[in-house]
């Protein structure tokens, strides 16, 4: 499962040549490698996690891209990802680690569900204040929100981070379950994907 680009960038911040942080880079291909094709993936092929459609997508918005997937770069993928996903999923307001958390959740969910996630999980956390509305949006109530939880102290903002795999992992299951005949051979690879951003955000010192 991969989510296919969003149809509108953030114009006010975007601009062309801009390229993921090197530790978002980094983890995208930590969890998504090189090429790859499993013949069971309703969305095709991927190169560092974009797919054939996104990269047609992407070329009509950013020039110099190939016309093939095999022929993506690292740099242009960093691209794609900069201007479709970390940009308008609002990664750049986030706190680090939960900006890298919400935009792994972008890449594989889209960037409207990841939105919809994030929201649940600061709803589940913070039960006594007004609901927040579940659109995807992460705009002005979702980030304040966000730096309540911020505000509140290292172990608060881990529990954010951990909640919100947490409502990735409902969302996987509930997609196992809907749809066994395609999604039920990915769940342990979903699982694995969120047990190395756990395990990249919140690093084991020895």
């Amino acid at each position: 499962m991969h989510a296919n680009i969003p149809a509108t960038l953030h114009h006010e911040t975007w601009k062309e040549r801009e390229e993921l942080p090197a530790p978002f880079l980094s983890h995208i291909l930590k969890v998504e490698g090189g090429y790859v094709h499993h013949p069971q993936d309703p969305g095709g092929a991927t190169r560092y996690g974009i797919t054939e459609k996104s990269l047609q997508k992407a070329r009509k918005v950013l020039e110099g891209l190939p016309e093939s997937l095999k022929d993506l770069s690292l740099r242009e993928a960093s691209r794609i990802f900069y201007a479709f996903y970390y940009l308008p999923g609002g990664c750049s307001a986030l706190p680090y680690p939960l900006s890298l958390a919400h935009f792994d959740g972008a890449v594989h969910c889209g960037v409207d569900r990841a939105g919809k996630l994030l929201q649940e999980s600061l709803n589940r956390l913070y039960p006594e204040e007004e609901p927040l509305k579940t659109d995807g949006l992460v705009g002005p109530r979702t980030l304040e929100r966000v730096f309540l939880l911020r505000s509140s102290g290292a172990f608060w903002h881990r529990l954010g981070v951990q909640e919100l795999l947490l409502e990735r992992m409902r969302f996987y299951g509930t997609l196992a379950r809907k749809s066994p005949e395609i999604y039920r051979v990915f769940l342990g690879g979903w699982l694995r994907r969120l047990e190395v951003l756990y395990d990249t955000v919140f690093p084991v010192t020895t």
